[in-house]
């Protein structure tokens, strides 16, 4: 995603106080959101408290931005779905989300 883009959204989400929901899945290769994207929006993860769904689908997030997504999730207290559907992922990010999920009981749904 562009800097500038990036800052936008980090921005928003760190004063939010009525988007429930955000996609940024990829819809066209200039707007994907790499690893240190999905860090982030880590960051802002761990202190937004209204966020409820993240669907960050289809974009190139490996298990570094897995990582820092997961580390985040383990102190937000109100998201409940999470869709990470086609990202790059091996079985070392899907155990990072693992152990995110035994700390975050409020997350019921990971696709």
């Amino acid at each position: 995603m562009c800097m500038r883009a990036c800052m936008c959204v980090h921005a928003c989400l760190c004063f939010n106080e009525y988007l429930f929901e955000l996609s940024l899945m990829i819809l066209q290769s200039f707007a994907e959101l790499d690893d240190n994207d999905a860090a982030k929006v880590a960051e802002v993860l761990v202190h937004n408290t209204t966020l409820k769904r993240l669907d960050l689908s289809t974009n190139p997030i490996t298990d570094d931005g897995v990582q820092h997504l997961a580390e985040a999730l383990k102190t937000n207290s109100t998201l409940e779905c999470l869709t990470l559907d086609s990202i790059l992922i091996t079985n070392q990010g899907v155990l990072c989300l693992v152990d995110c999920l035994k700390v975050n009981k409020r997350i019921s749904d990971v696709s």
